[in-house]
């Protein structure tokens, strides 16, 4: 078969590859059966190469819904549906994604590999937290189904993909009267204003705050958080909203530096000091990028490299203010960044999330930035945070490992059932799983 050039969400890391598809589950075995290592691959929006090997197995067409209870929100689908197909299918009938991320465009079968969290982890968690089971094809062909209850689903879960390939899953839906969010908007002065207003606001579904990255003193960690609940009005609509092929390209000549910090200064500037109400639609609260089917490009050929950490709690926010002072001593600042509260940590072996705030900061890629995420990782890890690996384009070994405590369970599961010979992404390799 003829290698494909393939480019990460980030455009950070692009490969040469053989991409291998199946259209049932005897062809999948067949696949299988070839005895070459390989990494299961959705829509390729994880930012690294955390879907890339010698051989990738794609599941974007294994994309049925199986069965949708209307009554009472229970799914099962194939695992390369997208978010958004399953979304068109339940928003009119008056039920929504129990957890979502930033995108409604990842597959099924990613959103659990990276046991995805959203706006309101803080309150319900994440993604596997809906999951009722999944059917697991493990690297010798032989297809079981996992439950909350068993290692495999906590291995599987936030496993990247490294433990086999996920088949279909059944999960809970939870139900909505509406596909509108009633949205209150609340402008922040400082870092200390922004956290107490998160938790102020902690009972509230979903939350999330746009975080002005060049903001320094007095000023430092001023934002405008958005806090939202579902609408009860009964307008029930799905409406997708996609341009294609917006001339980013083009437009990443004229993103600098200085572009960008006169864009925060307005944007912050122009929105009302005093908290306002309104009703948006569900697309553009959760997916406002989304809009746009290539977004990514704006940053050049060269790509982007989003740096996404968590501190705990107790050390959010001074570790939040040292990370931002080695920052901004190397002149090098975030061009969007996004700040969110998270609730406690789940029982999988390498899911991101623990109690505390995360800082997801979007950098142009190039050799200082890179120089820079070195010495912010140390940091991290100074303060007891962690990095996202479906953001991770570049960690070492050590660092990671350093961050999760239950990796080595991970491992362990990998060698008990003969996965680390057969299963294996660019990213797993790097950081020793």
């Amino acid at each position: 078969m003829n290698k494909i050039k393939l480019n990460s969400w980030g455009k950070f890391t692009n490969i040469e590859a053989v991409q291998h598809d199946f259209k049932d589950i005897p062809n999948l075995k067949k696949l299988l059966s070839q005895n070459k290592s390989f990494v299961p691959s959705g829509n390729f929006r994880s930012y690294g190469d955390s879907a890339f090997s010698d051989n990738i197995i794609s599941c974007r067409g294994y994309n049925k819904i199986i069965k949708f209870d209307k009554l009472t929100g229970i799914i099962t689908a194939q695992a390369g549906t997208t978010l958004c197909e399953i979304l068109s299918n339940v928003v009119p009938h008056g039920w929504f994604l129990g957890v979502s991320p930033g995108t409604k465009y990842t597959t099924l079968g990613g959103a659990i590999a990276s046991d995805v969290h959203g706006k309101n982890h803080h309150l319900n968690g994440c993604f596997s937290q809906y999951l009722s089971e999944f059917e697991l094809m493990l690297h010798d062909g032989s297809v079981v189904t996992i439950r909350r209850e068993d290692e495999l689903f906590k291995a599987t879960c936030g496993g990247m993909g490294l433990t086999g390939i996920i088949i279909n899953a059944t999960m809970k839906l939870v139900k909505i009267k509406s596909s509108y969010i009633d949205q209150t908007t609340i402008k922040t002065k400082n870092l200390k204003e922004t956290f107490s207003v998160f938790e102020k606001y902690a009972n509230e579904t979903y939350s999330v705050a746009w975080f002005d990255g060049f903001a320094k003193g007095a000023d430092f960690g001023k934002s405008i958080i958005q806090i939202g609940n579902f609408s009860t009005d009964g307008r029930l609509e799905f409406k997708e909203k996609l341009i294609r092929n917006f001339p980013f390209k083009m437009l990443s000549f004229f993103l600098t530096k200085t572009l960008m910090r006169i864009f925060n200064y307005l944007y912050y500037s122009l929105t009302p000091s005093k908290v306002t109400k309104s009703k948006i639609h569900f697309d553009k609260f959760f997916y406002p990028l989304d809009l746009f089917s290539n977004w990514n490009k704006i940053y050049g050929k060269n790509g982007l490299l989003q740096y996404q950490f968590i501190l705990p709690l107790e050390n959010s926010y001074e570790g939040t203010k040292e990370i931002f002072s080695l920052i901004q001593q190397n002149k090098i600042y975030p061009y969007l960044a996004v700040l969110k509260l998270y609730g406690d940590e789940n029982e999988n072996y390498l899911s991101f999330p623990i109690k505390g705030y995360s800082l997801a900061l979007d950098f142009p890629n190039n050799q200082e930035t890179l120089n820079m995420l070195e010495n912010l990782d140390s940091l991290v890890l100074q303060n007891g945070g962690r990095v996202y690996l479906t953001k991770d384009a570049r960690i070492k070994e050590k660092n990671f490992k350093n961050m999760y405590p239950k990796v080595e369970k991970f491992i362990q599961i990998r060698k008990k059932y003969s996965f680390d010979k057969k299963i294996q992404s660019s990213q797993s390799v790097r950081i020793g799983i």
